[in-house]
């Protein structure tokens, strides 16, 4: 499509930087949480930085979808006979399973990031005394 084609270095300098910043982020969450959670406490000052830093790279990954789409509409023939290209969408879509299975299934963040403690802890009793959050 010709629309997608001129817009081309706008979508990949956009695409970079999400990419950037998301890794970064994410990067930045995944030392944090583990220096945080050394003694099984969270500060609600640890938990509203992790959930800055989860959004952070929630917006990230769609900021890297959109220009991602931009992108292959402008060649779709070239990015669909590319093993490259496929290869790299087979590894975000299992980061998207991953991400998602680790922050909302296994361990509830979404709850302690929005202050729902109480509510994390009833779903998850076996961890009631061993995580603390501090007030």
């Amino acid at each position: 499509m010709e629309i997608f084609s001129t817009i081309v270095p706008a979508s990949t300098v956009v695409h970079v930087l999400a990419v950037v910043i998301g890794m970064g982020a994410a990067l930045s969450a995944d030392l944090l949480f583990h220096f945080f959670s050394k003694d099984k406490h969270f500060s609600f000052v640890e938990l509203r930085t992790l959930g800055i830093l989860s959004k952070t790279v929630w917006y990230s990954i769609i900021i890297i979808i959109v220009s991602g789409i931009f992108l292959f509409l402008s060649d779709t023939e070239k990015y669909l006979d590319s093993s490259k290209f496929l290869a790299k969408m087979t590894i975000m879509g299992i980061l998207l399973i991953n991400g998602d299975l680790k922050w909302t299934n296994k361990f509830g963040f979404h709850y302690l990031f929005k202050g729902h403690t109480e509510a994390w802890l009833e779903q998850n009793p076996e961890y009631n005394g061993r995580i603390i959050i501090k007030k």
